[in-house]
Parts: structure tokens; C-alpha cells; sequence
């Protein structure tokens, strides 16, 4: 059975290799620096500058397209472009203003005069809906409920000037609409007609537009008008996902540096922040802000920022280019079918051990699932056999070798665990998962099963070689002894060492300042930083272990360094990744991990060799 699960591994890798082909062909370095406008307007009264000369230095920098919000009416009746009168304030002032003379203003009610032709035509297509009335369309006279504080703050049309400018220093737009649940389906169509031609849709506020009722109708729309719809990485806005998926592959990633957090850091943190958005997780669309405590001249030092950040994505081998959304991809299901038979083989390996009956009922479900699952949800068909393999090779790359040992097996165990992250890849090949608009399914459950399928392996007698009857009875005997008070400190302790585990399984977690201090350091010496788990403690460990005579401690070691497998395929698991990211950065932390592991043995043994003689 174990020649038939090998067999099955290698056909699954070979199927592996070919959809990574496909995938690097399909993947594009490219990246567009786009700007905030009213954040570019800031930097400008901030340092002096007219907005002309502030939106030119930083196009000649390397920005590439502004991002340009509604207009507001209280921003229009400073311009002058709107009159606004308050309806109870002239009635308790009894003082009628002229161009009102020929109505009676009642308390609770706006009155609206545009004094602009563009900010005429966007009362007319919005003010119905917020249950405004006409009352002189010769002055562009507008009746409206509510109150002049709140009125103020309310979205309007996208200010034409400001468009106007723009697109007469050759940036490209992105439009921002804010969402309001009292828009009609025709005042809706009518701010997304006036984004035609845009670069992309990105929403403000709390809400996509159209949230919740409309996000089929918005799709539809901005299908029709061909308009990208940008996904801000790490947003919380409501009706995002669901927006992305209606109108999906026509979807654009953006990352972006809140305000809060930007004024916390220094042009080389913001830097290395925007790089690796775009290096390590395949961000085409960079979204600016200014630095606003930088000292001395404000605008020459954001411009510096832009040139900097420009020179180093290119230096990466990144092109500036015009975001545009990438035709959709995907591995075909003759493919899956083949990449799939890696993790059933894997599974026949491991537990080659089973009673023979057990193992083709097993074959059998296995084999069903991979015929059934398909039919129903390629997606989650996906989805479920890329976590079998995530829980399934790390087991195997400590079983694969175990002809071997030392230093030796723990590099067989890295490479069965690198090509068990090419096959987790492959399974997720598919560009629903490479525009994170699908993602790997269960992160906890592929860190802590397998290392508790190797801490069971280890501690029994498998680890020994030996059978289903040896593993039956030592469990038996297990099961039966009574639970002493160290078999409560133990697991307690382990409960404790498992959760500190999973919450540093994101990119900063728990991890102490020393360790964010050493990730940044790696950052800059390293194009793709190696994981501090694998090279620092996984590997290290799996090499102690597999070194060491069998006791207590080595099987514990074992098990722990199974960290360091874990890390290398939960890296391929992260499909918006590029794949050469993955693959550098596993090469980097198996090979470090290796020497570091090579020199803890050694003083370790030495250690004991001392101890031995005292």
C-alpha cells in the first residue's frame, strides 16, 4: 500500500508542477501609486503649495491616479456654488432673504438655490430621493426636510473641477461614493454614469455603495460601464465581499495606511509597509496619503517618499503600469483530479499501519470525495482537499523519511514539506483564491491537527515502527491509567503553549518587540523574509529530534519542530501570495533552520557527553 501511496504522491506533485507553471504565467509585477485628493489638498495648505503644484510633483514622483470623493454641499455653498437657507431660522428671525421673497418659508425646511450649472444638474438627479421638491426650476430653487447641520455634510455629485484638474495633468481617476440608503435606483445609476471612464469604484464609509439591497444592482452597472471595483485589503466595510464576488474577476485589490496609523511611523516603516502589500501579497493598487509630521519642507519630503517607494518596487523587478483587473484563471478539473491524488496518497502512507480492511474503506471514502465534491462545488472541493493536504504532509514528512536520520531526514522532512505547500497551491489554483475572494478554509485546524497526529505518532509505539496491535494495546493502557496531577499540569501547560501558538499565527500576533525588531531586520536583508518559526525554532528542533537516541525528550522535540512543516505549507496556503514568494521564503527558512539546527545539536550532544562523564 505504501508503493501505491508514493505512486499517488508523485502523480499529485507532477500535476502540482504543472499548475504552478500556470499560475507564474498568469501572475504580474506590476503596481500604480494612487493618491488621495482631499489628503494631496492637506499636504498642499500644509506646506504652502497650491494643489496644482503639489498634484504635479508628486506625478512627476511616480503617482499615477488620485482618488476623488463627492463633493459635500456645506464644500459647494463655500465655493459659492449653492445658496442654503434654513427655513426655521428665517421664521424665527422674520427677515426674508430676497431671493426668497416669492415663497413663505416654513420652519423644519431647507431652501436650496445652485448657483452652478454641474451642481444644478446633481440636485435635480439626487434631491428627489431625499425627499426634496421643486419649487422654481428656472432658479434652481430646491425645497428640502431636515436640518442645515446635517445637510451640510451630504454627498453630492463628484466635483467637476477638481476632475478637470486631474485628468489635465494626465492622472487617472478613482472615484469615491459614499453610500446612501435613500438613493434610488435611478439617483444610484446616476453617480455611477458620472464615474464612467474611471479607473475604479473605491466606496467610503462604513458601507459599500449600494449596501445592503442594491449590490446586484451596482454590480450589474459597473459591469456595464466597465468600471474595476477596488477591494481595500483589511477593510471592515460592510457589503465588501459580497460586492466583490457579484462582480468578480472585475475587481481591483487596494492597500492602503489608515491616517491613525501613518502618523505613527517613519517614511522607512511606511515604506517597507507599501512594498511588501505589493511584493508578498500581489496589491497592484497602492493607495497614498501624506506624511504630515515629517519636519522641514512637507511637500519635497512626501515627494522624496513617492520617488523612494517608486525606486524600490521597480528595483524588485515591479513595472509601473495601470491597474487593470487580470482575466480570470483557473487550473482545470483534469488537473485537480490529478493534484488531489497527493494528499490520498500521503493519507495511505501515514496510515499504512491500519488493518487492511480499514485503509480500503478509507481509499474508498477518499476516492468518492474526490469524484463527488467536484460536482456539487469545484470552490470548496478546493477549499477541502487543500486543508487535507495542509494536516496530511506535514505527517508525512516526518514519516517519509525515517530510513534516515539526523540532519539528513530533517532536510527530506523540509522538502516533502515544500512540495506538500506546491501541491496545497495547486489545489487552490484558481483566481477566486488569487484575489483572496475565496481563502484557504480552516488556518487553526491545519496548525494544530498535525502537530497533534505527530505528537501521537511520536509518543506511541509507531514512532518505533511497529503495528496496529502495538498501537491498539499501548492505547488501551493509556486510556485505562488513572490521571495524575502532573497529566493536569501537562495539558494545562500545553493548553497555554497551543494558544500562544495560534494567536502569533498572523503576521505580528504576540510577538514580543525583539522579534517584530528581528522580522524587520529580515525584511531588509531578505526580499522575501523567512518565517522566525521555521528558522528559529521548527527546524531546529525537527534536527535535535531526529539526531537524538529515542526518549522522552526527542519525541517531544519531534513533535514541536513539526512547527517548522506546518509554517512551510501554511505559506503556499496564502493564494494571493506570489508563488516564487512562497518558494523563496520556505527555501530560506528550511535552509537557515537547518544550519541553526545543525550547531543546537552539536552543543546539545556535547552537553550530554559532559554530563555523561560527570
Amino acid at each position: 500500500m505504501k508503493r501505491v501511496g508514493w505512486l499517488l504522491v508523485i502523480l499529485g506533485l507532477v500535476g502540482s508542477l504543472l499548475v504552478a507553471w500556470q499560475r507564474a504565467g498568469w501572475e504580474e509585477q506590476t503596481y500604480t501609486l494612487s493618491y488621495d485628493y482631499s489628503e494631496a489638498l492637506s499636504l498642499a495648505r500644509f506646506s504652502g503649495n497650491s494643489i496644482t503644484k503639489t498634484l504635479k510633483s508628486l506625478g512627476e514622483a511616480g503617482v499615477r491616479s488620485v482618488a476623488i470623493s463627492q463633493y459635500t454641499a456645506g464644500e459647494a455653498a463655500r465655493q459659492g456654488k449653492l445658496l442654503l437657507w434654513d427655513g426655521t431660522a428665517i421664521a424665527a428671525g422674520g427677515l426674508v432673504p430676497s431671493k426668497l421673497q416669492q415663497i413663505t418659508p416654513l420652519p423644519g425646511r431647507l431652501y436650496i438655490m445652485a448657483q452652478d450649472a454641474a451642481v444644478a444638474a446633481d440636485l435635480a438627479a439626487l434631491l428627489p430621493d431625499l425627499g426634496g421638491q421643486v419649487l422654481d426650476e428656472e432658479q434652481n430653487l430646491w425645497q428640502l426636510p431636515g436640518s442645515l447641520s446635517l445637510f451640510l455634510d451630504q454627498p453630492l455629485g463628484l466635483p467637476q473641477e477638481k476632475l478637470k484638474l486631474a485628468r489635465s495633468m494626465g492622472l487617472a481617476i478613482i472615484v469615491r461614493l459614499e453610500n446612501d440608503h435613500r438613493l434610488s435606483l435611478e439617483g444610484m445609476d446616476y453617480l455611477l454614469s458620472s464615474a464612467a471612464g474611471a479607473q475604479a469604484l473605491l466606496c467610503k464609509g462604513k458601507e459599500v455603495f449600494g449596501y445592503p439591497g442594491k449590490l446586484s444592482h451596482v454590480a450589474r452597472r459597473l459591469t456595464e460601464l466597465e468600471l474595476p471595483y477596488a477591494i481595500i485589503e483589511f477593510s471592515k466595510q460592510n457589503g465588501q465581499e459580497q460586492l466583490a464576488s457579484l462582480i468578480a474577476p472585475q475587481v481591483l485589490r487596494l492597500h492602503t495606511i489608515p491616517r491613525a496609523e501613518l502618523d505613527k511611523m517613519d517614511q522607512q516603516k511606511a515604506q517597507e509597509r507599501l512594498v511588501r502589500a505589493a511584493t508578498e501579497r500581489s496589491i497592484p493598487l497602492l493607495y497614498l496619503r501624506p506624511l504630515l509630521t515629517e519636519k522641514g519642507d512637507l511637500l519635497a519630503a512626501n515627494v522624496s517618499f513617492v520617488r523612494k517607494l517608486n525606486a524600490r518596487l521597480q528595483d524588485l523587478g515591479y513595472n509601473p503600469e495601470p491597474a487593470m483587473p487580470r482575466p480570470p484563471w483557473e487550473s482545470s478539473r483534469l488537473l485537480f483530479y490529478l493534484v488531489a491524488l497527493a494528499p490520498i496518497g500521503a493519507c495511505l502512507i501515514v496510515f499504512s499501519w491500519l488493518p487492511q480492511s480499514v485503509t480500503k474503506i478509507l481509499l474508498s471514502l477518499l476516492f468518492l470525495a474526490l469524484l463527488g465534491l467536484p460536482l456539487l462545488n469545484i470552490l470548496r472541493a478546493r477549499q477541502l482537499f487543500a486543508l487535507f493536504a495542509a494536516i496530511v504532509f506535514p505527517l508525512l514528512a516526518v514519516v517519509g523519511g525515517n530510513r534516515y536520520e539526523g540532519l539528513l531526514r530533517a532536510c527530506i522532512a523540509g522538502l516533502i514539506a515544500l512540495f506538500g505547500g506546491l501541491v496545497v497551491s495547486a489545489l487552490l489554483g484558481s483566481w477566486q483564491f488569487a484575489l483572496a475572494l475565496w481563502r484557504f478554509a480552516g488556518v487553526k485546524v491545519a496548525f494544530v491537527v498535525p502537530l497533534g497526529l505527530v505528537g501521537l505518532w511520536a509518543f506511541s509505539p509507531l514512532a518505533e515502527g511497529k503495528g496496529w496491535q502495538e498501537f491498539k494495546k499501548w492505547a488501551e493502557e493509556q486510556l485505562s491509567s488513572p490521571i495524575r496531577v502532573w497529566h493536569l499540569l501537562f495539558g494545562l501547560i500545553l493548553a497555554v503553549i497551543m494558544a500562544i501558538y495560534l494567536l502569533r499565527s498572523g503576521n505580528t500576533g504576540l510577538a514580543p518587540q525583539w522579534e517584530r525588531t528581528l522580522r524587520e531586520t529580515l525584511e531588509r536583508a531578505f526580499r522575501y523574509r523567512p518565517r522566525t518559526k521555521e528558522f528559529l525554532f521548527g527546524y531546529p528542533l525537527l534536527v535535535l529530534g531526529f539526531s537524538l537516541k529515542q526518549s522522552w525528550g526527542q519525541r517531544l522535540c519531534v513533535t514541536l519542530g513539526t512547527v517548522g512543516l506546518v509554517s512551510t505549507i501554511n505559506s503556499f496556503a496564502h493564494a494571493h501570495s506570489p508563488l516564487v514568494a512562497s518558494l523563496i521564503r520556505s527555501f530560506w527558512g528550511l535552509t537557515l533552520g537547518i544550519a541553526l539546527g545543525w550547531l543546537l545539536t552539536f552543543v546539545v550532544k556535547k552537553l550530554l557527553s559532559v554530563m555523561d562523564r560527570g
